[in-house]
């Protein structure tokens, strides 16, 4: 008779053989009774639990209530049942993926009735539930989306709810008129129908942001104009800060405030500021005397201030008086330069007064 050699220093529960044969007996050593303690001949069927979302158990039994095996069948593996109830009976909760290989058409080979199904279904087969109304969808037609919790599958039915702004589902492609008309609230846009959906005046639409050089412009009617733009582009109340503001520019396309001059002051052209105007006063400039020339013959007399030839700018910018008269430009007399020509030569020993405004 063969004695067993048992392992040293077990720990309490440690069985022997960990993996014995059919047939074969088993211990387990018991700590409180410090001796290994027969459990009986073992079935051959591995320890462990059987069966899970993907997988059938298949446990077998003898006479004496033994498991004799235990193995599992996965859902691919099984022979298709044409009664209608389909593989899955009962409720069902996954979130793997199921893989089904053999295809079939009439719609019975996958059925739930109960539970949810969190994960993807992979059929590697060709058709397996019919899937009438289900395909890509276009303009004409309606079709998948969008899909994922929601998807129904009764009988061998899919079915799509519609969807919605809070359910995923199955949408309809919109034309561009009814982009357009922007009337529809279960149509889906394409990069397509948002590009012919232009703004008009008498539609709301998708407009381009107009440059600041259409702004300025101003001759494009299909841009929109930010007030950014328009700011940069025009002259605004705001630019106005005081009483007497007057609009001038420094260059060109380049406006600028010239605010007012003192009273009694006017406004007068002036290169060197940097708007070109100045504001000053009036000054009354007399011309020398030239009446020590009229002898009733000489018409013509040179217009000087302090000897230095000085013609009145413009020629009309003069008030002459001859003997105390004021005499009538262009009728009395003509300014070209800096000369003054009298139609009738002015007598002897008259007086000569002139003035120009500088």
């Amino acid at each position: 008779m063969a004695l067993l050699t048992f392992p040293p220093n077990p720990n309490n529960g440690d069985k022997y053989p960990v993996t014995p044969l059919p047939g074969q007996p088993q211990y387990q050593w018991s700590s409180a009774d410090s001796t290994w303690r027969l459990l009986g001949p073992a079935t051959g069927v591995i320890p462990g639990c059987y069966g899970d979302p993907l997988n059938i158990p298949v446990v077998c039994y003898d006479y004496q209530g033994r498991a004799t095996s235990a193995t599992v069948i996965p859902f691919s593996a099984v022979t298709r049942v044409d009664t209608g109830t389909g593989l899955l009976g009962g409720p069902v909760t996954t979130t793997g993926t199921i893989s089904l290989d053999t295809a079939y058409t009439d719609g019975r080979y996958l059925r739930l009735t109960g539970g949810t199904m969190t994960g993807d279904i992979t059929f590697s087969g060709t058709q397996i539930f019919p899937v009438s109304g289900i395909q890509d969808a276009t303009t004409a037609q309606k079709g998948v989306v969008q899909i994922g919790a929601n998807i129904d599958v009764v009988a061998g039915v899919i079915s799509v709810p519609v969807g919605t702004t809070t359910t995923l589902g199955v949408l309809q492609l919109a034309t561009d008129a009814e982009t357009q008309a922007g009337t529809d609230t279960t149509k889906a846009l394409t990069p397509s129908n948002l590009s012919s959906r232009t703004a008009t005046e008498t539609r709301t639409g998708i407009a381009e942001i107009s440059t600041q050089a259409e702004t300025e412009t101003g001759t494009d009617d299909a841009t929109i104009v930010t007030p950014l733009k328009l700011r940069t582009a025009t002259v605004y109340k705001s630019d106005y800060n005081a009483k007497g503001d007057i609009l001038s520019a420094t260059a060109n396309d380049s406006p600028s405030v010239l605010s007012v001059g003192a009273n009694s002051q006017v406004l007068k052209a002036d290169s060197t500021t940097l708007t070109g105007l100045a504001w000053g006063y009036l000054q009354f400039v007399s011309y020398d005397d030239i009446s020590a020339g009229f002898d009733g013959l000489v018409t013509a007399f040179p217009l000087t201030v302090g000897g230095t030839a000085t013609p009145p700018a413009p020629s009309t910018n003069i008030m002459v008086y001859v003997g105390g008269v004021i005499q009538i430009p262009g009728s009395s007399y003509t300014v070209s330069g800096s000369t003054i020509t009298f139609l009738s030569a002015p007598p002897a020993s008259a007086s000569f007064y002139a003035v120009t405004i500088a």
